[in-house]
């Protein structure tokens, strides 16, 4: 497990939407007397078979887990001190696609994955739950995370196709991308490799490879 510790002094200005979230549960604990808490980040990353819509074939996720303790200073200033750890606890299925149909040779050598892999492999709705039951094994609180809005928008998308609920996803989402943009200036969305290379980041693995990218943006994420 990786670990990276901070501490944040809450009077001083912070850009960063970890410190932000931090804030916000802060004043939540100690409304309700609680001096310590862990915050959990799962980082999702899909991939998709194109067609009338984009059909997930491939869910993976990181774990983030934000323990924090608040305490108060002689100067009055109250305090939040932080260890991020990335969990080895990781998830990793494909998606048996049912609505558009077998994946094509293009996207097949793109994403280098074995269609006989998604042959064998359960439907949207059965794996879906799978990844909310493994999200949610803990009870921490949980924010989802991915880099842009897309995987967000596909989830939304194919849940609607399988008539199952999506607000446990969607209403505790953040997009990265648009938070790393915004505390970069950046005019137009950063891509993740270029982020990464921005801070001095090797990418590890494939690229277009679900749970690669889904651990290459947690490295993004510890680096905030």
């Amino acid at each position: 497990m990786r670990k990276t510790k901070k501490q944040y002094i809450i009077n001083e200005d912070k850009s960063s939407f970890l410190f932000i979230l931090q804030i916000i549960y802060a004043i939540i604990n100690m409304l309700l007397k609680t001096k310590e808490n862990i915050m959990q980040f799962i980082v999702v990353d899909l991939e998709a078979n194109p067609g009338d819509f984009k059909e997930i074939i491939n869910i993976a996720a990181h774990k983030v887990n934000i323990e924090y303790k608040i305490f108060k200073e002689k100067t009055n200033n109250y305090v939040i001190s932080s260890k991020k750890i990335l969990s080895d606890n990781n998830f990793d299925v494909f998606v048996k696609p049912f609505f558009n149909g077998r994946l094509s040779k293009k996207m097949s050598k793109l994403l280098k994955i074995d269609p006989k892999s998604l042959e064998d492999a359960r439907l949207f709705d059965i794996e879906m739950a799978n990844f909310q039951k493994w999200s949610n094994e803990y009870n921490e609180d949980t924010v989802f995370i991915t880099w842009s809005k897309t995987d967000s928008l596909m989830i939304k998308s194919n849940c609607k196709k399988y008539f199952i609920n999506y607000n446990w996803f969607c209403n505790q989402y953040f997009d990265l991308q648009k938070c790393y943009d915004m505390m970069h200036k950046k005019m137009k969305p950063t891509g993740l490799c270029n982020a990464l290379k921005e801070n001095n980041i090797n990418f590890i693995g494939q690229p277009h490879k679900a749970i690669d990218d889904s651990y290459n943006t947690t490295q993004i994420l510890l680096s905030c």
